[in-house]
């Protein structure tokens, strides 16, 4: 479990950002003490890790988790997932509470073997005779299963995403 972060309140952040719901973007309000930058302007950079940080004083927070305060007046979750899986999109549509399975579904590393195949979570292996493999891991359970062609292993892997994120996304 990642540390706890106690994020500012709505109503200060309001005082020193303005977020855009539709855009994801995030604007600096007035200019508070010494602080080197400029109202309007736009707030935080792209970080090494994929995600948008914004410095407020003193701690690096990340934008998405800034929204979720700002849209909802509470804390943010311990897992916000960007349901497109680009962290740096912070539209409030693209935006979904979720837990650690649901997360993974659409991250970049279930993309897997997509490239051989052209389908998540699906690969190729000549010379078998079921040669089209479906892996997943759901909830800490491994899924295998094996196919003759690559439209029922794909048909397979979707169906078994979409049940999982389905029920990922719920609590």
């Amino acid at each position: 479990m990642r540390e706890t972060i106690e994020y500012p309140a709505p109503g200060l952040l309001r005082e020193l950002l303005s977020y855009n719901p539709q855009s994801g973007e995030f604007r600096w309000g007035e200019r508070q003490g010494k602080a080197r930058r400029f109202s309007g302007s736009v707030a935080g950079c792209a970080m090494p890790i994929g995600y948008i940080g914004i410095r407020i004083n003193g701690r690096l927070l990340y934008a998405h988790r800034l929204a979720w305060v700002m849209m909802t007046g509470e804390q943010p979750p311990e897992i916000i997932d960007h349901i497109n899986g680009n962290g740096l999109d912070n539209r409030w549509a693209n935006l979904r509470r979720s837990n650690s399975s649901g997360n993974t579904l659409n991250s970049s590393r279930a993309f897997g073997h997509a490239r051989l195949t052209g389908c998540r979570n699906v690969t190729y292996q000549e010379g078998r005779s079921l040669p089209f493999k479906v892996q997943l891991v759901i909830d800490g359970r491994r899924l295998v299963a094996r196919f003759d062609n690559l439209l029922d292993a794909a048909a397979c892997a979707f169906s078994a995403r979409s049940r999982a994120a389905e029920n990922a996304h719920l609590g």
